[in-house]
């Protein structure tokens, strides 16, 4: 039943209407805080990601990182090197974009300072903007010769 359930989960993770969106997944401890917080700053200009939130935490997370998230992922967000430490420690295999952030867990989920320190986060590890717009225009400009 198990396996049955990760081959559903896989193949949804797939899912073509998902568009071009960068898929990015945001990772703290329990999930309920810094990574949802995480995954709503980077869902919204200038970044257009399509987001998920996890935890490293696998005794407590609400949503526990596994291999399925990471495959549906083509970035990885961590709130900090611990948490990043404990998914690598796991053996579990992760995209090759992966960024490291030091947002330290004393903020409520979405209070203020925390999204500022996240955008001030995002910005020295120079996490890339997204635009639909400007792709879609490279898109075209590389079609005409």
């Amino acid at each position: 039943m198990t396996a049955t359930i990760e081959m559903w989960r896989s193949e949804n993770a797939k899912n073509k209407w998902q568009g071009d969106w960068p898929r990015v997944l945001c990772v703290c401890s329990a999930g309920l805080l810094r990574s949802p917080t995480l995954a709503w700053v980077l869902s919204n200009p200038p970044y257009n990601c399509n987001t998920r939130a996890a935890g490293s935490h696998k005794e407590y997370a609400l949503v526990p990182v596994d291999q399925v998230l990471l495959n549906w992922a083509q970035r990885v967000v961590f709130v900090n090197n611990a948490n990043h430490e404990r998914v690598t420690e796991s053996g579990l295999a992760m995209p090759s974009e992966v960024y490291v952030l030091n947002v330290p867990d004393r903020f409520a989920f979405r209070e203020t300072e925390l999204v500022q320190a996240i955008h001030g986060e995002l910005t020295s590890a120079g996490f890339p903007e997204w635009s639909p717009v400007f792709n879609e225009m490279r898109a075209a400009k590389t079609v005409q010769p």
